[in-house]
């Protein structure tokens, strides 16, 4: 794995390739992720701040010039820019534990930049809630061009570990599905993601459960 903190923490890298992975360009990167090379070396729980207000940082820049361009009537540019200011807010967002006080502003953040992507990035692409159990489980869909002349088939994506739906969006495997004549729900089900930090709906290991709602 290409590591751009040689003797820093593994998830701090995981997170850099994750996003040159996800469409972030290196440039971009290597300005949020060079005023925090030493702060690498302290380890991932000590140097966690640095890595929010750096990565912080390059989102609101982005923010500004993606506002500025939708503004010239840039949609195009627009777009891009909101596409990548989400991926790397949501890869910095990732790495805040449960209880870090900026957790649920930072990630509230990250609905509000994913939804404005949608609309001048991604037009195929929208939230969506799916019943279950009383509530809904949040997701976004994206329909494939060929739902325009009928049904077409539909992949389900769940999360691992500490991944979001907004992980999944930046990923681009949805783009990929749709150009196939795949449409493509990505969940976050208990456990993960907005189902987890703003519904509180925690994993249960009968997975059966939020499947059959999907």
């Amino acid at each position: 794995m290409f590591e751009y903190f040689p003797t820093g923490p593994y998830t701090w890298n995981l997170s850099v390739v994750a996003t040159l992975n996800s469409g972030g360009l290196i440039d971009e990167v290597d300005r949020a992720c060079r005023p925090i090379k030493d702060a690498a070396n302290a380890g991932e729980d000590a140097g966690t701040p640095d890595f929010l207000r750096a990565w912080t940082a390059l989102t609101d820049q982005l923010v500004g010039q993606a506002e500025a361009a939708e503004k010239a009537g840039h949609t195009r540019t627009a777009g891009q820019l909101w596409f990548r200011a989400g991926n790397y807010l949501a890869q910095a967002e990732r790495m805040l534990a449960h209880s870090d006080p900026d957790r649920l502003p930072t990630y509230r953040r990250l609905l509000e930049i994913a939804q404005k992507a949608f609309e001048t990035h991604s037009p195929r692409v929208s939230r969506v809630e799916i019943p279950y159990e009383g509530t809904t489980l949040p997701a976004y869909f994206s329909a494939a061009p060929a739902t325009e002349h009928g049904p077409a088939p539909v992949v389900v994506l769940v999360n691992g570990l500490d991944s979001t739906k907004e992980h999944m969006y930046a990923s681009h495997h949805w783009a990929e599905l749709a150009a196939r004549g795949i449409s493509c729900l990505m969940l976050d089900q208990p456990g993960t993601g907005e189902a987890l930090r703003l519904q509180g709906l925690t994993a249960r290991i009968d997975t059966e459960a939020w499947a059959g709602a999907a």
